[in-house]
């Protein structure tokens, strides 16, 4: 599932990109309407990895700010430059975004826009996601999670390495933006499904690797379950 941002106060204009991406499998909108000054905290804090920024009241340092954290390798979103003035592609690309929409636009081009992302991968290699405890944001490999387990409103990343990583959102919404390769098999647990290395129905549970712990799965995941077995026995997930 693709998270996508949309920053524009112009209802037309969000009806029009949601109108596309609804069309589109594996897209969900995290935001609408968001104040300038909390983007950064904003696209971190839902983990979007899209966003349609309208910069026609941008300043040029907050685009700086964009295209400086993008030399460091830090992850990311795509971002896709929205303006009623082409003087301002130039500016856009300079700033490390990877398109740019002159309005009033058609459905037609920001449907174009968006496959040929799809068709350069641009939302499947993936490798890092952004987890935030309050002013603190930490980037975790997520080849590096092993399973996350729900704790009332807070969600808790155990990795390969033994550590844990606490953030403040609840489980079900990391349910909708974890790749595939996440599922959930209780109430309380989502997997990472290349970790597991057991699954025993008699006892209701799931052997993960590295950590070497059985997590329980419920009657309510039984699907997702069954998914579990036919990769184990070297089958694709769909």
């Amino acid at each position: 599932m693709t998270n996508y941002l949309i920053i524009d106060n112009n209802t037309s204009v969000i009806k029009t990109i949601q109108d596309v991406l609804d069309g589109i499998d594996n897209f969900n909108s995290v935001g609408t309407s968001i104040n300038k000054s909390e983007i950064m905290n904003c696209i971190l804090d839902k983990n979007a990895e899209l966003v349609f920024l309208n910069i026609d009241s941008t300043d040029e340092s907050f685009l700086n700010t964009i295209f400086e954290i993008q030399q460091l390798k830090i992850h990311l979103p795509k971002f896709i430059a929205i303006s009623r003035a082409k003087k301002n592609a130039y500016k856009a690309i300079k700033a490390g975004f990877c398109d740019f929409l002159d309005l009033p636009f058609d459905k037609n081009e920001i449907h174009n826009a968006i496959i040929k992302l799809m068709n350069l991968n641009s939302f499947t290699n993936r490798n890092s996601i952004c987890i935030k405890s309050y002013k603190d944001f930490q980037y975790v490999d997520l080849d590096s999670i092993v399973y996350l387990k729900a704790d009332n409103n807070t969600t808790d990343f155990f990795l390969k390495n033994r550590s844990e990583v606490s953030a403040y959102k609840t489980l079900k919404t990391f349910e909708q933006s974890m790749p595939a390769n996440f599922i959930r098999i209780h109430r309380s647990f989502m997997v990472n499904i290349n970790y597991i290395s057991r699954i025993q129905y008699g006892r209701n549970t799931c052997t993960v690797k590295f950590l070497n712990q059985e997590i329980p799965f419920s009657k309510t995941y039984l699907e997702n379950i069954e998914k579990l077995v036919h990769f184990l026995n070297g089958k694709s997930v769909h």
